[in-house]
């Protein structure tokens, strides 16, 4: 009798355990508030050297708002350009690839972008980003115009991600390298390796 009940047992425990498939998904009030990059994290420029990024996510209600610094060193101290995106979110199912992830819709309803050094500043009025009169330091819109490789909001409307809360940390879905999330079929099946924390 006792390999029967310690199978029982194993049967039991087995069905409380969550699974991939029915894992809680997480809600919007879990993200409630701010969260902040964990560290100055180091990417490749494209060109062979490095910039350093810094990452400010709120979450506000249904709405989402992310602001990304990128810098010239470690520190990140000394500001390049920054961008700011804004609009709707919404939480949908646990993820069925990623354990305790959580699919996300994030909506594009607003796009700003922000020149600190002259080089900036001049790539982005050739680009004719926003009306093509960037200044140091001053904030422009882009929602109609896109910027660089940032499509419209028209052109672009939302993005299909994964969030994720583990022990104290936000993770989102790791940015494939055409950085196009625009359809399901392109939602992240990996988390990125930077979370965010709170400040």
């Amino acid at each position: 009798m006792k390999p029967v009940l310690f199978g029982l047992t194993l049967l039991v425990l087995s069905s409380c355990v969550p699974t991939q498939q029915n894992a809680r998904a997480l809600k919007i009030g879990d993200l409630a508030g701010r969260w902040q990059s964990a560290d100055c994290v180091a990417l490749p420029d494209g060109r062979g050297g490095t910039l350093y990024r810094s990452i400010t996510f709120d979450f506000n209600g249904d709405q989402w708002t992310i602001a990304v610094t990128m810098h010239a060193e470690q520190t990140c101290a000394v500001k390049l350009f920054g961008f700011r995106f804004t609009g709707p979110v919404a939480l949908g199912a646990a993820s069925s690839t990623v354990r305790g992830a959580t699919e996300g819709t994030f909506g594009y309803q607003q796009t700003f972008f922000t020149a600190y050094a002259e080089p900036f500043v001049q790539a982005f009025n050739a680009a004719k980003c926003a009306d093509g009169s960037f200044k140091l330091g001053i904030e422009q819109d882009t929602s109609l115009t896109g910027c660089l490789g940032q499509p419209s909001v028209k052109d672009y409307p939302r993005e299909y991600d994964l969030v994720k809360l583990e022990d104290g940390k936000l993770y989102f879905g790791l940015r494939p390298a055409d950085n196009n999330m625009g359809t399901p079929e392109r939602r992240p099946t990996m988390l990125s390796p930077y979370p965010l924390v709170r400040p």
